[in-house]
């Protein structure tokens, strides 16, 4: 399958930093995002949150097929709408969502990647942009690649 392709903005997924990485049973840590970049910063609670609930909840509704595009900006839904069966079809074949943990942000672009792991063992990175209004402005998703 062509994951990659499934939503909006892969290719700012594919420009992310790398994420934690795991080495057997104990985690290495991602350098800090100064290292990396100047422009990828550690979200606030509070935008890692916001985050957070938006994959949530669009996880959810993808899953459900009962997508509410009003949640979406106009552009958005215009590129996701087309793809929701195929959405739907790759997060019901992942399993439950276990954890979801905002990781960094591009300041500039307000920007914020996220790692999903699912009951089935995947582990995808997510990135979403919440436009001023709340309404969600980009979201992506791919196979986490570590």
């Amino acid at each position: 399958m062509k994951i990659a392709a499934a939503l909006l903005i892969a290719s700012t997924l594919a420009a992310a930093p790398a994420l934690a990485q795991t080495a057997g049973p104990a985690p290495v840590a991602a350098p800090a995002p100064s290292q990396v970049d100047p422009n990828m910063v550690d979200p606030s609670p509070e935008q890692a949150k916001a985050a957070e609930d938006a994959v949530r909840a669009a996880i959810e509704a993808f899953r459900s097929g009962k997508v509410d595009y009003a949640t979406m900006t106009d552009e958005l839904h215009t590129q996701i709408a087309p793809q929701a069966e195929h959405i739907h079809n790759i997060l019901v074949g992942l399993g439950d969502l276990k954890v979801l943990k905002a990781v960094i942000m591009d300041k500039d672009a307000k920007v914020i990647f996220l790692r999903a792991e699912f009951a089935g063992g995947a582990n995808y990175d997510w990135a979403v942009q919440i436009a001023p209004d709340g309404k969600l402005a980009q979201l992506a998703l791919r196979p986490s690649q570590d």
